[in-house]
This record gives structure tokens, C-alpha cells and sequence, in this order.
């Protein structure tokens, strides 16, 4: 879904804010909500030779218009179907590698692929964005960009008292995402206990 889309519900506050201004505004207001809640997330399947150090962690996919967003961080990493230890790896981020660690570097067949999963941030002019995520938090996209825009001073649209109501919007939309990551996280984790059995082997 794209930002573009948002522009008109920023402007419904005030006919004066310019739509660059407005656009600039949700991207800035985007990329800090994704970035601080890590809502949205990428399962990156990757089917090279074994024994590579680095892999590289392709986002293209992710959006149809826009920038390719970047990865914030490595959630988990799953070779063949079992989760490897985070200490194994890291993310290099000058250019979105996932880097195994000296004596972590796999050197086994790929069956089921090594599956990584990200937290994922726009582009800083990214303007493409998961529908789900969109819709589900528009309050606080919107009311975040608002609440940069109306206590900007000497404009026509400022508005110093409308800008904190504003501001509730984008944090209560903020805890609600950190809820909603957190209660996936949970359960997973539950999913992962049931299949595993007594002897700590995985079963299933």
C-alpha cells in the first residue's frame, strides 16, 4: 500500500500542510514505527551451497513500487528446519549479509533451505508498505506524521495542542504493534515446546 494513499487523511487536518510536506512527514513517521516495533517481518528462504560465510539477504521482493527496504535485525535463523544458535551469526549491515561465525558456518546439505527471518524498515524514501500493516495502524502512521508536522513552527498549519493528540494517536498505535509482536512471539515459542519431546530431540 502506498504512502501517497495517507496523504489526503494528513491533509484532512489542514488544507494548507503541502502534500510534499505531508509525504515526507509519513515516511519519517514509517520508518521510526517499524523500525521501534519490528511489526514487519520477512521469512528470506536461501537455497546456495553450503559452506558460504555470507548470505546475502534479498528484500526486493517485498514491495511492487519504491525503494528496497533494509533489514533492522535477524529475528531467528532455521537451517534445515532447526533453529541456530544467534551467537552463531550476524547481520552486516553496510550491505545486508547474514555472516556465520567462525566454527558456525555450515557445512551440511541444504534439504529444507536455510530460512531467515528479519524485522524489516522502509527505505528512508520508501513509499510501499505491507497493506496489513498499513491498515491496521493508519491511526498512528498518520497521527505520528501529523504530530511532526502541526508543532513545526511559523506555518500556517501549526498547531501546538492538536500536534500532542496527535501524538497519543502514533504511541498508542506504537504499544499496540509491540503487543501484537509480542503475542506472536509467544506463540511460537508454545509451538516450538509442543514439539519438543522429553529427551530434548525434536519430534513431529
Amino acid at each position: 500500500m502506498l504512502l501517497t494513499n495517507l496523504i489526503s487523511r494528513v491533509q484532512l487536518q489542514s488544507s494548507s500542510i503541502p502534500s510534499n510536506a505531508a509525504l515526507i512527514h509519513l515516511q519519517e513517521t514509517a520508518r521510526r514505527f517499524f523500525r521501534e516495533t519490528s511489526v514487519w517481518v520477512a521469512d528470506l528462504t536461501i537455497s546456495s551451497v553450503a559452506e558460504q560465510v555470507a548470505y546475502a539477504l534479498d528484500l526486493s521482493g517485498e514491495v511492487d513500487a519504491g525503494t528496497t527496504p533494509k533489514v533492522s535485525r535477524i529475528q531467528n535463523v532455521l537451517f534445515n528446519g532447526s533453529t541456530i544458535h544467534p551467537q552463531g551469526y550476524y547481520l552486516r549491515t553496510s550491505d545486508e549479509y547474514l555472516v556465520f561465525n567462525t566454527g558456525s558456518v555450515i557445512g551440511e546439505t541444504l534439504t529444507d533451505g536455510l530460512v531467515v527471518k528479519v524485522s524489516v524498515i522502509p527505505a528512508i524514501d520508501g513509499t510501499d508498505f505491507p497493506q496489513e500493516h498499513v491498515e491496521k495502524y493508519i491511526d498512528g502512521l498518520v497521527g505520528g506524521a501529523l504530530h511532526r508536522l502541526l508543532k513545526t513552527p511559523n506555518r500556517p498549519y501549526t498547531n501546538p495542542g492538536a500536534a500532542r493528540e496527535y501524538q497519543m494517536d502514533y504511541h498508542r498505535d506504537l504499544g499496540r504493534a509491540r503487543m501484537d509482536v509480542e503475542s506472536e512471539g509467544t506463540e511460537r515459542a508454545g509451538g516450538y515446546k509442543k514439539s519438543t519431546d522429553n529427551t530434548g530431540g525434536i519430534s513431529g
